[in-house]
């Protein structure tokens, strides 16, 4: 018994082993297939339980492959039909027009003018839109529908185009089937009748990114030692970047370059001598670093060494090579001091009244007893 759309099954029947899925488009002997073959199916399903009311939608995904092992091309009687099936590249955003050396069926029998190869889409792209150029005005097109045959000679024309959305995808597909058609004229009216099996498939094109968004730059402030050096960890910093999808570990954010500099904003200048923040540096070489990559972070070769400012700022700037982020990152220092400096401007005195003097605390250093030290 065959189901059908509103028909119903129980968790038994599958228990039982009582379901079965058939795939009836099966590829025949007379076939070459020139690209490993995937076809997407599936159901959509509710689950019934009674007394619920229950609106939930599931989808049951099938996969159908070729068997691994098939050796390809698949011939084994006469060959009959190839079916040209090769990836096709893309340019995020861009247009490709089909060609017969990427896309097409041919069958020594299906010759017109009574037959003729036809195809028609299964299932749609996901993230582009196939469409049909007119003949006469290449300006004007005509988007593809499901389920509606298609002559190949569209192909033959360069009159089909994948147009790409623009997303940040790696790669689209769409399902498709040839077939060979005989025409029988009855009055006024052309009938198609296919001869034969249906070849069913998944064509592939692979996305081509374009950099087009800058990287995103994360970071956490960072904890040192007071007057030592600290390595940073791997935590620290993280780079995000939409267009290295697809593109390769050349391509990847842990080796885009990362410079910094010093923000001013904690250092006094009516002050002297005042204490730096300190800089990065090679925890091997203990020398100054002022370009680093995230790949250097993770594998610990970055430390900072502080050079007494209690607390200060830095930015962070990153490039992809053609867009830029920054960010700035507190730095602060893990011991508590109670710090004096010196004006750089004299204190006028006053032999009656005195002289005020002004000092900053940015932090105190606390012993037993709660009681400060001052020396």
């Amino acid at each position: 018994m065959y189901l059908g759309v509103n028909s119903q099954f129980t968790q038994q029947h599958i228990q039982e082993n009582r379901l079965f899925y058939t795939f009836r488009r099966v590829l025949d002997d007379g076939t070459k297939v020139r690209a490993k073959d995937t076809v997407m199916d599936g159901f959509d399903f509710r689950v019934h339980v009674p007394g619920a009311q229950l609106k939930a939608v599931y989808h049951f995904q099938i996969a159908i492959r070729n068997s691994p092992d098939i050796t390809h091309p698949h011939i084994r009687i006469h060959e009959t039909v190839e079916i040209v099936q090769e990836t096709a590249r893309v340019l995020e955003g861009g247009t490709i027009a089909f060609r017969p050396d990427i896309f097409y069926a041919k069958q020594s029998e299906c010759t017109p003018p009574n037959l003729g190869m036809y195809f028609q889409l299964l299932n749609l792209p996901d993230n582009g839109i196939l469409q049909l150029r007119d003949e006469k005005n290449s300006s004007q097109t005509f988007p593809m529908k499901r389920f509606t045959f298609y002559s190949t000679d569209v192909i033959d024309k360069r009159l089909m185009v994948y147009q790409h959305d623009g997303s940040e995808t790696p790669n689209d597909v769409f399902q498709y089937q040839f077939v060979c058609q005989m025409k029988v004229s009855m009055s006024t009216v052309q009938q198609s009748h296919s001869v034969g099996e249906p070849m069913v498939g998944t064509f592939r094109l692979d996305i081509v990114s374009v950099n087009d968004n800058p990287p995103v730059l994360n970071t956490q402030p960072l904890s040192v030692s007071f007057n030592q050096t600290t390595p940073i960890s791997a935590r620290w910093i993280t780079i995000l970047d939409q267009d290295t999808l697809g593109r390769g570990p050349q391509n990847d954010p842990k080796t885009f370059p990362l410079t910094w500099t010093i923000i001013p904003e904690f250092q006094r200048k009516d002050c002297a001598p005042y204490p730096l923040l300190g800089q990065f540096q090679n925890p091997i070489t203990n020398r100054r670093v002022d370009s680093f990559s995230m790949d250097d972070v993770i594998r610990g070769n970055l430390s900072f060494l502080h050079m007494g400012l209690p607390k200060g700022k830095i930015k962070l700037h990153v490039t992809d090579g053609k867009f830029h982020s920054s960010s700035e990152v507190f730095i602060n220092a893990s011991k508590v001091v109670f710090m004096v400096v010196a004006p750089i401007n004299p204190i006028v005195e006053d032999s009656e009244i005195g002289a005020p003097l002004f000092f900053e605390v940015r932090y105190y250093y606390i012993q037993e007893y709660n009681e400060f030290l001052l020396e």
